[in-house]
């Protein structure tokens, strides 16, 4: 249980980062042409506020 708990915790770790600098560089592919490109809904993805994409 562990091992999940420190999984989890890299995780959010991740996340905070995107989250509090969206600029800075990233290793996956992230943003709004790679969402269309995964195939969300581009007229969704068009609609959101950048902040969000």
């Amino acid at each position: 249980m562990e091992r999940v708990n420190e999984i989890k915790d890299m995780i959010r770790q991740r996340f905070v980062k995107v989250a509090t600098d969206p600029t800075a560089p990233q290793r996956h592919p992230h943003g709004p042409a790679t969402a269309k490109k995964l195939g969300y809904d581009p007229a969704e993805i068009d609609s959101l506020p950048a902040s969000v994409t």
